[in-house]
């Protein structure tokens, strides 16, 4: 995707004939004031700027027109004209462009000569027209005026294409999901009567564990709590918590922990606090 930036040049009436050529992807004028932070005497501005794709590119191959004129590094002795010939040469195609030379008259434009004045066509003016633009006189302000605002639409337009093409990639990408999954659904829908009945079938259940369903003989410490029968490991373990329950052997701060009383310290081997999962492995102990 390419860049959309600016290539413009900026003077200062303390370097006469001395012109900054650069680029920017934010509005000229804002390097201008950034510039009139370095002590000149008078301000930057910027005479002309153009809004060109791949401003970079259009930058370097101006430097290497201008190359003999060069005083520093983005710095050229040479005059409006030449600078501004400069770079339409190396642009391919120019989106916005905005000539505030009074050195320069813009070949888009017709220029107003002092022995036939003309009024300014914004209107309700009634300023005498100083500068041209798409053929028609304004002065100064609203000449400036008529730039800003096709600066504002071309800028307004190309936020508005930018976000029409996340929009598509957004439709798209769903438009491809959708198409994937109708075209499983569609692979299902066409499976023969055939190939259905040939698909191999669950015969056989799943065997439980033995371990938790053959019954055990409880210790004669174990006995005590959960009877002498023999039951299941699953048995054991809830008749082990409806004694923990019923006896408030949980421990109050971490529910996870249980303090044995006598009966339980015999199963638990003298342990003071014993966990959830070691219960389990220490009631193992007295089961056959």
């Amino acid at each position: 995707m390419s860049i959309r930036g600016w290539v413009y040049i900026i003077d200062n009436e303390a370097m006469p004939n001395i012109l900054k050529i650069g680029y920017s992807t934010k509005d000229p004028t804002l390097r201008a004031r950034e510039l009139a932070g370095t002590g000149s005497p008078h301000s930057f501005r910027v005479v002309f700027d153009v809004l060109v794709n791949e401003p970079m590119a259009v930058e370097q191959a101006t430097h290497a027109m201008l190359a003999s004129k060069r005083e520093g590094k983005e710095w050229f002795r040479c005059s409006h004209v030449e600078a501004i010939e400069a770079i339409r040469a190396c642009a391919k195609s120019i989106l916005i462009e905005r000539n505030n030379s009074k050195e320069y008259q813009s070949s888009h434009d017709e220029g107003i000569t002092k022995s036939e004045p003309r009024a300014c066509s914004y209107y309700g003016c009634k300023e005498v027209g100083t500068s041209s633009y798409k053929s028609f006189a304004y002065c100064d302000e609203h000449h400036k005026a008529m730039r800003k605002r096709r600066f504002d639409a071309a800028r307004s337009n190309i936020h508005q294409i930018a976000t029409n093409e996340r929009t598509n990639e957004s439709a798209n990408a769903a438009l491809d999901r959708n198409a994937n999954i109708s075209a499983a659904n569609l692979a299902l829908r066409k499976l023969s009567s055939t190939e259905v009945e040939s698909m191999p079938e669950r015969t056989t259940m799943r065997k439980p564990n033995a371990a938790f369903i053959n019954p055990m003989t409880p210790s004669a410490e174990l006995a005590a709590i959960v009877g002498a029968q023999p039951m299941t490991r699953t048995e054991v373990t809830k008749r082990l918590w409806d004694y923990i329950q019923k006896n408030k052997l949980q421990d109050s701060t971490n529910p996870r922990l249980i303090n044995p009383d006598a009966r339980l310290n015999k199963i638990f081997g003298g342990k003071g606090k014993v966990s959830m999962f070691e219960m389990t492995k220490l009631v193992s102990n007295h089961l056959k």
